[in-house]
């Protein structure tokens, strides 16, 4: 009796493909894209400038450099102000660096956010190395000129921590700490005059600059 003939192997069947829509890694990669695009919407909502403090008074100052500054030529413009002692001779060299850092991380902004260093008159004065026409504003305020010009910020500072600003911009100076004014000439704030300050301020700057006044 013949043994049956063993049935031929059969072709192995072809592997089935997992549509795309199915695929993980597809999926992943589109929630990924989704939700980067879809984060600035989100966060939006819960950033905000801080509010106005009130507005800062009318001033015109001689810079270091041999020009003129004033607050209507930065009407626009959303500036931090910086204070230093008379005995920093105008900006000790650890502020130079910092605020010359600074303008590094508001490039982006084509000049929409710039400085100013309200600084005492100084008999010899070389300006920063970091100094840029038009970002950096460095003054020569005398002590009468600066006393008027920082009125509003001793008076903003005082409302805005709750402790005295003093009477002079002497007194003023004594205090570490940066102010931030918007495009309409509003004052919004005060942070310490270091890095983590700086980067705080940086910050609030940006986003005035990007959204406007009224973010």
């Amino acid at each position: 009796m013949s043994e049956p003939t063993p049935a031929p192997p059969s072709a192995a069947e072809p592997e089935k493909k997992v549509p795309v829509y199915k695929n993980p890694f597809v999926i992943g990669f589109l929630v990924g894209i989704a939700f980067l695009t879809a984060l600035p919407f989100m966060q939006r909502p819960f950033l905000k400038a801080p509010p106005p403090i009130g507005t800062v008074a009318p001033w015109h100052l001689p810079t270091v450099d041999g020009g003129v500054i004033g607050s209507a030529d930065l009407k626009g413009t959303v500036w931090l102000a910086s204070f230093p002692p008379p005995t920093c001779i105008a900006m000790c060299p650890e502020k130079q660096q910092g605020f010359g850092r600074t303008l590094n991380h508001v490039d982006d902004f084509d000049g929409g956010i710039a400085i100013v260093t309200f600084a005492f008159d100084t008999t010899h004065f070389t300006p920063p190395a970091e100094l840029r026409p038009g970002r950096w504003y460095v003054t020569r305020g005398t002590e009468a000129e600066l006393d008027a010009a920082l009125a509003s910020f001793r008076a903003g500072f005082a409302q805005f921590a709750h402790r005295d600003g003093g009477a002079t911009a002497v007194d003023f100076s004594d205090t570490p700490a940066i102010a931030l004014v918007d495009q309409d000439g509003a004052l919004r704030g005060f942070w310490m005059d270091d890095a983590p300050g700086r980067g705080n301020a940086i910050n609030a700057a940006r986003l005035l600059a990007r959204y406007g006044p009224t973010p």
